[in-house]
């Protein structure tokens, strides 16, 4: 689903894979997204592990939002397996969770995850600022790697 608001034609558009089970949260984050004033979004969404991977396979995201609960697998363990995607090597990662178990939150920053959110403390301003957070990350990643490449062909 394409979010994409009445932004400058030269405002780029991110795709984001919501990686989340719970209906009322993915509306939430797409409604978030939707109101961003900054970027626009084409918005997937996987409510499982496999779904997930399968949405991947077809075209892999600029960044993903993954619930830590899924009802196939627990999003550390998901995010484990899609780092080991040569396609998601630069692809920021945000964590959502139910709880804001200090112990999740630290095995996730572990795992270089971009940033974890509390969904009971969520607000907009919030969301967005990671999100931007995440896409700056994102560009920085990409400019370091079109450097590299360059690099190579002197």
């Amino acid at each position: 689903m394409l979010i994409k608001r009445q932004l400058e034609v030269d405002s780029p558009y991110y795709t984001v894979l919501l990686i989340e089970d719970a209906e009322a949260d993915s509306d939430l984050y797409r409604h978030y997204l939707k109101n961003d004033p900054t970027y626009a979004y084409d918005v997937r969404l996987a409510q499982s592990g496999e779904e997930a991977i399968e949405s991947i396979l077809r075209r892999s995201p600029d960044l993903m939002v993954v619930d830590f609960s899924l009802p196939d697998i627990d999003g550390l363990s998901l995010i484990a397996q899609l780092q080991s995607l040569p396609q998601l090597a630069d692809v920021p990662v945000v964590m959502t969770t139910g709880n804001g178990n200090p112990q999740i939150a630290l095995q996730a920053m572990k795992q270089n995850i971009e940033d974890y959110l509390v969904k009971g403390e969520l607000s907009f301003e919030a969301f967005v600022r990671v999100i931007h957070t995440a896409i700056a990350t994102l560009e920085e990643r990409r400019d370091a790697a079109s450097r590299a490449l360059q690099g190579e062909r002197i």
